[in-house]
């Protein structure tokens, strides 16, 4: 393992011309191609070894979770085996019919956020906090920089408009 040398890349975002901007968005549209790589056959919800998730932000008494046999089995663990039941609120039913549907499993970090992408000038040197990578489903951590809005306090907020 190595150190990267890198900045953040929402350090100093406010500063960089349309064009550094550009540049960093076209690659990050780059490295989104990594959720078209293909699960291994039979794959199931699970890290990129085959095994047991890592989530912090996961409730539970640990912090891994896991293998799941089906998307539905992973969305019950989240939902901490809540059913569909006509008694809950009715978002609360959209979501858990939402959650049954099928869904294609695609390889995701799992935490990309401008904080885990680093940049040295216009380029982009490293991804890091690959500890909750693994396959998932489509929906799942997409990557958050279609587009960005400078917010008017200077700092950057990255905007989903795919998925």
């Amino acid at each position: 393992m190595e150190r990267i040398k890198g900045d953040i890349i929402g350090n100093g975002w406010v500063k960089r011309s349309e064009e550094s901007e550009a540049k960093l968005l076209s690659q990050l549209n780059t490295i989104a191609k990594m959720r078209e790589i293909q699960p291994p056959e039979g794959m199931v919800v699970a890290s990129l070894d085959d095994g047991s998730l890592y989530d912090c932000r996961i409730p539970g008494p640990s912090l891994r979770f896991g293998l799941f046999s089906t998307t539905q089995e992973f969305h019950r663990h989240l939902r901490s085996g809540m059913e569909l039941d006509p008694r809950l609120d009715t978002e609360v039913q959209d979501l858990i019919v939402q959650q049954n549907r099928s869904w294609p499993l695609v390889f995701t970090h799992g935490d990309l956020s401008s904080l885990n992408i680093l940049v040295r000038g216009d380029e982009i040197v490293g991804i890091i906090d690959w500890e909750t990578a693994g396959w998932y489903p489509s929906y799942s951590t997409p990557l958050p920089t279609r587009s960005t809005h400078k917010t008017h306090s200077g700092s950057m907020r990255l905007i989903n408009s795919s998925n």
